[in-house]
């Protein structure tokens, strides 16, 4: 007789998955920065760009940064209440990264600027070009010539066009040194002043471009503090377990408060005390008095 054919193993029939709630977005990438970043700079007061932090960046982030855990657990909750947009705990990672980069962006870009601030000989050098315009074209006004080697100088704008007419200005008023005798509208020695601010502006960098940074970094921390703020003031609203709303209050703004009451009170922070009461002395037994 031929053996028994043995029975393939029972399938294992395991239960459908239950179906989680959708998880928070994982933090954008870099190229997705921008996206969803550029709506909330748009929704920024106008004079944000200007306003520079109230907190020091670095504490910013990391306030931000420690957030962002809690505020996903908190998640479920935070998507009951009717007015909160779930976009201010979801964008949190997107702008903690966003600040870190924009802060990073402008401490280089402040490094990069020469030492001696290029604010001034820039400003002379913009009114020098501009006196030079209004004397050779009215001292020259009849040479169509030199009218047209004007025009083709007044081309241009930038820190790079405005070194290089100021060396075609030197060259002009070479050229054409005669035309300007007794000129009231140049300042005295003309060529070599032209010549000496473009080779001072030659060495520095274009100030603008730190300003840009300095600009955005400043839109990008409100941005991040109005997400924070809006995250804090809900996590205060649903949690009244100290421990669990530590993450979501500012350890910085605690510190200033307690730093301010006791500049007030006159006095320093005093370290707390090992135990709360004074033991009491020990008292002695006093010595008998001799009998004479």
């Amino acid at each position: 007789m031929g053996k028994a054919k043995a029975k393939p193993p029972a399938k294992e029939t395991r239960a459908p998955r239950a179906q989680s709630a959708p998880e928070p977005p994982e933090p954008p990438e870099e190229k997705e920065v921008g996206f969803f970043l550029d709506g909330r700079l748009a929704r920024l007061p106008d004079d944000a760009a200007a306003t520079p932090p109230d907190l020091p960046v670095r504490e910013a982030i990391l306030e931000a940064a420690r957030m962002v855990a809690p505020a996903r657990k908190l998640r479920p909750k935070l998507s009951t209440i009717p007015d909160f947009d779930l976009a201010d705990a979801d964008d949190l990672p997107g702008l903690v990264e966003a600040l870190r980069r924009a802060e990073t962006r402008w401490q280089k870009a402040r490094k990069l600027q020469q030492a001696v601030s290029l604010v001034g000989a820039r400003k002379d050098a913009e009114e020098l070009r501009r006196k030079f315009y209004r004397a050779a074209r009215y001292r020259l006004r009849k040479n169509a010539e030199a009218l047209a080697e004007i025009d083709r100088i007044a081309e241009g704008d930038g820190l790079a066009d405005l070194v290089q007419d100021l060396g075609d200005i030197a060259a002009f008023l070479e050229k054409y040194e005669a035309s300007f005798v007794g000129d009231v509208i140049l300042p005295k020695k003309p060529i070599q002043r032209a010549r000496a601010l473009a080779a001072t502006l030659k060495g520095g960098k274009d100030g603008t471009g730190a300003l840009d940074a300095l600009a955005h970094r400043n839109l990008v921390f409100h941005a991040l503090q109005v997400a924070v703020d809006e995250v804090r003031e809900a996590a205060r609203y649903l949690l009244s377990d100290r421990r669990r709303l530590a993450p979501f209050l500012s350890e910085y703004e605690a510190n200033r408060k307690r730093r301010s009451r006791a500049r007030k009170t006159g006095g320093g922070e005093q370290p707390p005390a090992d135990n709360a009461k004074t033991a009491p002395k020990k008292r002695t037994a006093r010595k008998p008095k001799r009998r004479r």
